[in-house]
């Protein structure tokens, strides 16, 4: 493979584990910023529960408010049909689904099973290719887990 793909992550994953989230204005400048430095990928939101990750609770007003930079990508989170319409709401370009090999992790995560994760991530993923987005997959937690320690190869190759 001679390409590497750099996404930026940090608009995203980074500040939805902050105590005291961002301020929305904040956000959107920041991703801005990201998208002046000639990165391709910015990924920018995530369509989850605000119960749970508050940080997140801006995503559609993120969204609607970036200037999208043509020639850059805003991928968004969504673990979950309601997830996936948000992104669909905001015309987001690419979705990004997830799994782990830890029942554990799943459950903490996205409050399912391992197999329902994965059910869940292939219908979004079918409808988001159907809606003519592109779809990212993250495998979380491949070679630790933080609840449930080491994590085994034979699982994470499921």
């Amino acid at each position: 493979m001679s390409d590497v793909l750099i996404y930026e992550v940090g608009a995203r994953d980074g500040l939805q584990n902050e105590a005291i989230p961002m301020d929305t204005k904040q956000k959107i400048k920041l991703i801005n910023m990201l998208s002046d430095t000639g990165l391709k990928n910015v990924e920018s939101a995530a369509f989850v529960s605000p119960k749970w990750v508050p940080a997140m609770a801006d995503s559609k007003e993120v969204m609607d408010s970036i200037f999208r930079k043509k020639g850059v990508n805003y991928p968004v989170l969504a673990m979950n049909m309601r997830g996936l319409e948000g992104a669909i709401s905001v015309g987001a370009d690419t979705v990004c689904i997830g799994t782990a090999p830890s029942e554990m992790f799943c459950k903490k995560n996205t409050n399912c099973t391992i197999k329902e994760s994965l059910e869940r991530a292939e219908n979004i993923a079918k409808i988001a290719l159907e809606e003519g987005m592109k779809v990212r997959g993250y495998v979380s937690c491949v070679i630790y887990c933080p609840y449930e320690k080491d994590t085994d190869p034979i699982s994470v190759a499921k």
